[in-house]
């Protein structure tokens, strides 16, 4: 079965961008821990840094599904609440290989 690709976008409310990153933060150092993860990488918008996304590269669904149970995921939904403008947009993909193959996808490697 193919990666599971994630790209989760979120929202900070304007002046809680410093905690927005502080919370991801918190769960991405716990989510490099589970088997599966192969990359989770927080990003943010070069031009509104109140956006944010982590792309998330995954073994396979099971492992994705697995983490969606861990507590530290439960804690930043609660947090989100209260620091994000609107609820976060989860998009979960499968690479389609395209050009070059070690540029076309980040599912290899």
């Amino acid at each position: 079965m193919p990666n599971v690709i994630v790209v989760a976008s979120f929202q900070a409310k304007p002046g809680s961008e410093g905690a927005v990153q502080d919370a991801l933060r918190s769960v991405i150092e716990q989510t490099h821990l589970e088997e599966g993860c192969r990359t989770y990488a927080l990003h943010v918008d070069n031009a509104d840094p109140t956006k944010m996304v982590i792309i998330e590269r995954w073994d396979d669904q099971a492992a994705l599904n697995a983490h969606f149970t861990q507590p530290y995921m439960a804690a930043l939904g609660e947090a989100a609440g209260s620091l994000l403008a609107a609820p976060p947009s989860i998009a979960m993909t499968t690479a389609v290989e395209a050009g070059d193959p070690a540029k076309g996808t980040l599912a290899g490697g």
